[in-house]
């Protein structure tokens, strides 16, 4: 491992000598930023959103795993409406299209203002999704809205 954390790096480059990693991240918390990783550590080099974000509070996600009925362990997120402490709110349930697309640690701009809203926001990955290896991605093909339905209503199940 290079780079680790619970954020998406988007992009990089390396110096020539490979002794600099320029890295772009977005995290719950971060829409997009620069990083540089060299021989004394991990810096930040960018705070492009910071002005943008400095009034707004944000809900960062709580991750959980999510039992599927055959075993497979599935990973969903949910969060909670800005600036509530009530557990009975309303709740949006996002589905990522594709089918092979993937949610991950990065921001997700259309979920926090549905948070500021005062909507929970709940989300997963299902079987189809990337990430998660090929046997993972093949698990829908042919079949949409089978396995891929039933990881989607075993998370809001669980998460309820």
């Amino acid at each position: 491992t290079i780079i680790d954390g619970k954020r998406q790096v988007y992009g990089f480059s390396m110096d020539s000598a490979q002794d600099n990693i320029l890295f772009a991240v977005s995290q719950h918390d971060i829409p997009g930023d620069l990083f540089i990783l060299d021989s004394t550590g991990e810096k930040r080099l960018s705070w492009e959103n910071e002005d943008a974000l400095k009034d707004i509070e944000l809900s960062i996600p709580q991750e959980f795993p999510i039992q599927a009925e055959d075993g497979t362990v599935l990973q969903g997120w949910i969060m909670k409406p800005v600036g509530s402490n009530d557990s009975s709110h309303p709740l949006v349930v996002e589905i990522h299209g594709g089918p092979h697309a993937m949610y991950s640690y990065g921001f997700m701009h259309e979920f926090q203002v549905l948070a500021s809203k005062g909507y929970g926001v709940l989300y997963t990955n299902p079987r189809g999704s990337h990430g998660y290896g090929q046997t993972f991605v093949d698990a829908v093909r042919g079949q949409y809205g089978g396995i891929d339905y039933e990881d989607i209503m075993t998370t809001l199940d669980q998460a309820l």
